[in-house]
Parts: structure tokens; sequence; C-alpha cells
């Protein structure tokens, strides 16, 4: 998950390992938490990512957090979905 202070940003990784958020904004208990203006992601969503097989590589969208969404770049990377159990490590 992504360092965060309410509830983890779930996260994809790319080859060398390198966390990415799917999602630049979620509900944490009713409260709307979003990670800041200009964080990484790829435009993928949690939706998405919980439907990865975990460790096969997948062509992910590039983009940037701009108020609570994740606006593409037009580039892509390989990534991955780590399984779930890793994920909480």
């Amino acid at each position: 998950d992504y360092g965060h202070e309410g509830c983890p940003f779930f996260v994809a990784h790319n080859e060398t390992g390198f966390e990415t958020v799917v999602s630049c904004s979620h509900d944490c208990f009713g409260a709307n938490e979003t990670v800041p203006d200009g964080t990484r992601c790829y435009a993928i969503g949690d939706d998405v990512l919980h439907r990865m097989t975990p460790h096969l590589p997948y062509k992910c969208p590039l983009g940037v957090c701009t108020n609570g969404n994740c606006v593409p770049n037009g580039k892509h990377e390989t990534c991955h979905r780590r399984n779930m159990e890793d994920q909480s490590k």
C-alpha cells in the first residue's frame, strides 16, 4: 500500500518493484481521502487491480493525480499486482 495515515491506497508495481497508486482517491469509513496532486499513478483503479492475476505483467497507463483523479499522460509501463497478502507487508 501507499504510505498514508488513513486507509491504505492500493498499488501496482513496475518491473523494478516501484509502487504506484492505482487510484488517487477513495472512501475511508465515510471520509474521502486523496493523495497529493502530482503523485504518479496508474490509471486503472482498484477494481482492475483486483481482477489482475498476481505477478502477471500488464501494460498500465501512467498518469498524475490531479484533484483526486488519475489523469493519463499518454505513456504506458509494464506493471503487475502482487498477492494481496504480499501487499500488507
